[in-house]
C-alpha cells in the first residue's frame, strides 16, 4: 500500500513540493498517513485527500483532509524502532 495525496478539487497527486501530477504511480508515497497530513498542514496544501493506494485501485481508500487537520502526536506502537517521530508544526 502506498499512501498518497490528491488534490481534492482537480485530482492530479502530489509529487514534491510545487509539483503535482497525473501518474499516481510518480507521485510521492508518505508511507504513514501521518506524514502526508504533517505535509498538507506545513505545506498549506488546502483541500487535499489522502489516498491509500493498493495494487488493485478498486481496494483504494479515499479520505478528504484539509489545513490543520488534527495530528496524533502521541507516540504510535504501530511505528517501527527505526522511523522518526512526528514533529508538532508550529
Amino acid at each position: 500500500m502506498r499512501v498518497l495525496l490528491r488534490d481534492g478539487e482537480t485530482g492530479p497527486y502530489y509529487a514534491a513540493p510545487g509539483n503535482w501530477v497525473a501518474d499516481r504511480d510518480r507521485a510521492m508515497d508518505f508511507m504513514l498517513v501521518e506524514r502526508a497530513i504533517q505535509a498538507n498542514n506545513e505545506q498549506r496544501l488546502g483541500a487535499t485527500h489522502v489516498v491509500l493506494a493498493y495494487d488493485a485501485p478498486a481496494c483504494n481508500l479515499t479520505f478528504p483532509i484539509s489545513n490543520y487537520t488534527t495530528l496524533p502526536y502521541e507516540a504510535s506502537p504501530s511505528l517501527p524502532p527505526n522511523q522518526p517521530r512526528l514533529q508538532k508544526p508550529g
